[in-house]
């Protein structure tokens, strides 16, 4: 799975981006730095799979529902 949030935080510093290889197939790469001199090395990458997102996405919309409810039924604001 990919690492959404890592994207999010990094993504507005320009620190990553989503790349298309000649086969078509999609990846997030992260910059990596060197720890000594802080000088970039390869990025990492992690394949984008589609479905595994969209079925991750539907769990999570399914938990912040459930969250919702819970709140709702104890009177809290979220």
């Amino acid at each position: 799975m990919i690492d959404a949030k890592r994207y999010l935080r990094l993504q507005p510093k320009n620190l990553t981006k989503i790349v298309i290889k000649d086969d078509g197939d999609k990846y997030l790469q992260f910059a990596r730095f060197e720890p000594e001199e802080g000088k970039l090395v390869e990025p990492e990458e992690q394949k984008i799979n589609i479905e595994e997102i969209k079925t991750r996405k539907e769990e999570i919309e399914t938990e912040l529902a459930g969250i919702e409810l819970i709140f709702k039924n104890i009177n809290v604001s979220n």
